[in-house]
């Protein structure tokens, strides 16, 4: 059987050459934000901050559950966007029941999990 390892001396300069340096180990990281309000008959219209740090990519889940971590229901949601250092998500406006947002969604995260409308 043919395997490859790392030689002491390799090891070595590893740990020198990091121990001098701070670097990142990508990760994900899921957080909860609720919103601020609770939807009524008519909707929900609300804005939040949410601060953002060394982050590449995002998507935007809605828990059937607070508990829930692989189910996600799509709530009717209508106008909606994201704006992000001045730069709005999508361009344009969505319905988070338009195709189009399910495309976007899954080019983001390549989601493997099942998405219900209510």
């Amino acid at each position: 059987m043919v395997s490859y390892t790392a030689t002491d001396a390799c090891l070595t300069r590893v740990r020198q050459f990091y121990s001098k340096r701070l670097f990142v180990v990508p990760a994900q990281h899921v957080e909860v934000w609720p919103f601020p309000t609770s939807a009524t008959l008519t909707g929900i219209q609300t804005s939040q901050n949410i601060p953002l740090s060394h982050v590449t990519d995002f998507c935007l889940l809605f828990p059937k559950d607070a508990r829930a971590t692989t189910f996600i229901k799509n709530p009717c949601y209508q106008n909606m966007q994201v704006t992000s250092c001045g730069r709005n998500f999508p361009d344009m406006f969505m319905n988070t029941l338009d195709q189009q947002l399910f495309q976007l969604q899954l080019n983001a995260q390549k989601l493997d999990w099942c998405v219900e409308d209510t």
